[in-house]
């Protein structure tokens, strides 16, 4: 789990930059050589109203940012909770109003959601056209999120919750999400971040 992975991981990146320090190269150079000169990032969004909603999207596209990067349905009171959709997905619905359509609205549920409740809400945001929905129903069943990778009309992406490369096998064996997102702070580090690489190629 996350102890192992983390402990593993420290120790994997120290020897990446030992091995680059002595050749006198960049880590990207032992993994093969740079792939591009920029790489796009996203800020953070609040979804506490579609106010704020739209002025940290304009805020973070202000300073530079690709996109932002929103947590939905953290109003609900219960599993199948209409206000916190209807809510979340008014949020969203402003900032692309606001921001227009090449900046990237990215949402995170945490894992939390019901995969009804993940599901329904992907269908509300879908006219909103976010990059993907994470994490739309809690982790522990690839199945339960494969029925909601499959009928969602928004991407599903999921990974920071997993560790070995079996496990992120899993998801590409079943291609069970559009994104994989490993933390390679956990995931044993950047060896193991490769193979994973390998298995989205």
């Amino acid at each position: 789990g996350p102890v192992l992975g983390t402990a593993v991981a420290a120790v994997n990146m120290a020897l990446y930059d030992i091995a680059g320090k002595a050749w006198d190269v960049p880590v990207h150079t032992i993994l093969g050589g740079k792939r591009r000169g920029r790489v796009r990032v996203y800020g953070g969004m609040s979804l506490e109203s579609p106010e704020q909603a739209v002025e940290s999207a304009l805020f973070a596209r202000e300073k530079g940012y690709a996109g932002c990067k929103g947590n939905p349905l953290e109003t609900r009171r219960w599993p199948m909770d209409d206000a916190a959709v209807d809510h979340a997905a008014a949020c969203v619905a402003a900032v692309r109003e606001a921001v227009g359509p090449e900046f990237d609205i990215l949402l995170d549920a945490h894992g939390s959601p019901t995969p009804e409740l993940g599901l329904a809400f992907a269908h509300r945001i879908a006219p909103s056209r976010p990059l993907f929905l994470e994490e739309p129903s809690k982790w522990g069943s690839v199945d339960a999120l494969l029925a909601v990778s499959r009928r969602s009309p928004v991407p599903i992406a999921t990974g920071e919750k997993l560790f070995t490369l079996r496990e992120f096998k899993e998801l590409t064996d079943r291609r069970a999400c559009a994104y994989l997102q490993p933390d390679i702070a956990h995931c044993f580090g950047i060896t193991n971040m490769m193979a994973i690489a390998k298995l989205a190629e």
